[in-house]
């Protein structure tokens, strides 16, 4: 017996309780996709692929019902925000330290001032820069200023930044396609 088939943008509410309420959300854009949990018509949170799919996971036996009057106002706000960051997320410590490191550097190495500030916009605006680069921003230190950020730029070129640039561009400039919104009781 094979799966049924679910139609595009299908809309389910499900009859099976889950540890999570609310509205879930699978979406593409280009060769990028996202899974978003709106948890009311103000709020919503991102779902790396792992944890969107268990909440996605049915029994064959589960049947759906028609969604109830809250899905709509959940739904169309995280549909305006499929591929949207929040801006009012609180950055980590280490991602705060890395852009304040990015500063002070910008004042002590003025010719390098376009690289740190595509960094900068990478990891405030885009979220896109490796931990372990952000770390290795982090310990640069004053005493091997010159010898630490040369090797930096050697592991992180300007190329790989623009890299980084281009492909949120791109992406930005695809249609997006949603795919699948389940309401979770």
């Amino acid at each position: 017996m094979g799966c049924p088939i679910v139609p595009h943008r299908a809309r389910i509410r499900r009859t099976e309780k889950k540890d999570t309420a609310g509205v879930i959300v699978f979406a593409r854009k280009g060769k990028e996709y996202t899974f978003k949990l709106g948890i009311s018509k103000e709020d919503y949170t991102t779902l790396g692929p792992e944890t969107a799919l268990k909440l996605f996971e049915s029994k064959v036996t589960e049947k759906s019902e028609k969604i109830s009057k809250n899905f709509e106002p959940i739904y169309q706000y995280v549909k305006n925000n499929l591929f949207s960051k929040k801006t009012q997320v609180v950055f980590d410590k280490g991602k705060t330290e890395s852009i304040n490191k990015l500063e002070v550097l910008q004042e002590k190495i003025p010719d390098k001032k376009d690289y740190f500030n595509d960094l900068k916009y990478i990891i405030k605006e885009l979220d896109a820069l490796p931990e372990r680069y952000a770390k290795q921003i982090r310990q640069i230190s004053e005493k091997s200023l010159e010898k630490d950020v040369e090797e930096l730029h050697r592991e992180v070129s300007q190329k790989y930044l623009i890299e980084i640039i281009e492909k949120a561009r791109r992406i930005e400039d695809e249609e997006e396609s949603l795919i699948l919104a389940e309401e979770l009781i």
